[in-house]
Order: structure tokens, then C-alpha cells, then sequence
């Protein structure tokens, strides 16, 4: 349901999160994602929006993320993401 004034456009999935290195891995199944970018991402108890300001495939910072590929996310938010640990979300941009 897209309930936002703002068009969202599908980005991917949260398929883990790792609370640990407060790190979200993501398949990207719809678009792809650059540095900068905002994010939201939600779930069934989860609805965080941030800048994309890290990214990783494989161990390797890398800036831009193309559909189809799956990438670590630096995640922050004050309460830990703990409904993300629970169950995993969308990510819309």
C-alpha cells in the first residue's frame, strides 16, 4: 500500500539485518540505488527513512547499485531496527 503523499518507486527487499554492525542486506529486485539517495524502509512494524550513505558488495564500498544485485546498507536509527530484526521490509526510494 503506498499511503505516502509522495510517490514511492520499489527499490528492493530486506531480506536480514544485522544488529550488530547496524547493517540491512538488500536485494535489489526493482531498481537500483546510488550514495545520497533517501530511503524508506517498511515493514510490518518498521517505517525508517534515510540517506543511503554506505554500501558494500562483497566487503567493497562501491557508490552505485544496479537492479539484480545484492548489497550491505548501513542502517541507522535510534532504536536499533528492531521490528527489522524481526521481520524484513521493503525498501522504496
Amino acid at each position: 500500500m503506498n499511503a505516502s503523499q509522495t510517490l514511492k518507486q520499489l527499490v528492493g527487499e530486506v531480506v536480514n539485518y544485522y544488529k550488530n554492525q547496524s547493517a540491512a542486506y538488500v536485494k535489489l529486485t526493482d531498481s537500483g540505488l546510488s550514495i545520497g539517495d533517501t530511503i524508506l524502509i517498511e515493514g510490518e512494524n518498521t517505517h525508517l527513512e534515510q540517506h543511503v550513505s554506505s554500501m558494500q558488495v562483497a566487503g567493497n564500498n562501491i557508490k552505485l547499485a544496479e537492479k539484480g544485485m545484492d548489497v550491505g546498507l548501513a542502517v541507522f536509527h535510534p532504536c536499533a531496527l528492531l521490528p527489522v530484526c524481526r521481520c524484513c521490509g521493503a525498501v522504496w526510494y
